[in-house]
């Protein structure tokens, strides 16, 4: 099952006070939130949604880097075997006022606030 999306844009619904929009993530925070932004800010474009959701699942849970080179494929498998929620419906873009764009190949960074197109005058 492919959950990637690519050439696309996906803008906070909700006006977000400014107060409330986060950068940085604070540092020794394991919140998901805040992994993914870490993960994105480090490697721009680098993870796919796919990517980006079980790389997070695996800081989380500490999973250390022996144990991921060894079981990668069927811990993907037990990780992507229950349904898992899309960035779409993630806190980034609802509560957090974050956009998401994904490039051709199915990349992602994340975005602070609206697309340029979207502000409004």
């Amino acid at each position: 099952m492919n959950m990637n999306y690519y050439d696309t844009f996906i803008q906070s619904l909700l006006i977000v006070p400014p107060r409330k929009l986060l950068c940085r993530p604070v540092s020794g925070s394991r919140s998901r939130f805040r992994n993914r932004i870490r993960v994105t800010a480090a490697s721009p474009y680098k993870f796919t949604q796919e990517e980006l959701l079980f790389a997070v699942h695996v800081q989380r849970e500490g999973i250390s880097k022996s144990e991921l080179k060894s079981r990668r494929a069927a811990m993907r498998k037990e990780f992507f075997g229950k349904s898992r929620a899309c960035l779409r419906a993630s806190t980034l873009p609802k509560k957090y006022g974050w956009g998401l764009h994904f490039d051709a190949e199915g990349g992602s960074p994340s975005c602070r606030g609206r697309a340029p197109s979207t502000k409004r005058s």
